[in-house]
């Protein structure tokens, strides 16, 4: 009989030594990765299954990060094969839950913006796949194949695209050809925290950064 997800997770969890421990699912998002909260465990689930969204990327790029003194998530347990992980859990101090509850922003933005000099000044891992010209291209297509069409309707954003497209081409032109510098294209308010009792760029934390 084929094993279900679920059942996965439940040995996976069995083997970590918390087969009793209640599991709070988090909000989804668009992708097919799932979070789950360890009751009282500080620790969270990862469920990224292997056919759609391979867990290794975020393995990798976490353990580097580890390296340069950025507060990536630590890894308790991982099984790459199943796309199970046990992962720190960060709380839920997101900057976006900060800023809406008035933290000092300014305070916020020089610390996400120290984290990211911080990380473009150390050495890239050869590893990962360069962020070239097809990259960035496929990045700019985004807005005007998903955004704009929802404000100004199919056929309007249709008969744009060649022209948005051709102009993102040539002021990106030689953005392929600097240095290299990792890029977490998904460094924004969602997705970074404050941690509390960390001092300078590891009171950053990261998140989905695969």
């Amino acid at each position: 009989m084929t094993e279900t997800r679920e059942s996965q997770r439940a040995a996976f969890l069995a083997r970590a030594g918390f087969a009793e421990t209640p599991l709070i699912a988090l909000p989804a998002d668009a992708a097919t990765r799932r979070y789950f909260r360890l009751s009282g465990a500080g620790l969270l689930l990862m469920d990224s299954p292997p056919h759609s969204e391979p867990i290794g990327p975020f393995v990798q790029v976490a353990r580097h990060l580890h390296g340069l003194g950025l507060s990536a998530p630590a890894l308790l347990q991982v099984d790459e094969e199943a796309g199970l992980a046990l992962i720190e859990d960060f709380g839920h101090d997101t900057y976006t839950r900060l800023l809406a509850a008035g933290h000092p922003e300014a305070a916020l933005y020089r610390l996400a913006v120290d984290a990211l000099v911080a990380l473009h000044r150390a050495p890239t891992t050869a590893a990962i796949a360069p962020y070239d010209a097809d990259q960035l291209s496929g990045e700019y297509a985004l807005l005007i194949d998903w955004y704009i069409p929802l404000l100004i309707g199919k056929d309007a954003a249709l008969a744009l695209r060649e022209p948005f497209l051709k102009l993102f081409a040539e002021a990106c032109s030689d953005v392929a050809q600097r240095r290299e510098a990792l890029v977490l294209r998904d460094f924004h308010v969602d997705n970074l925290m404050l941690l509390e009792g960390r001092a300078g760029i590891a009171a950053c934390g990261l998140l989905d950064f695969q």
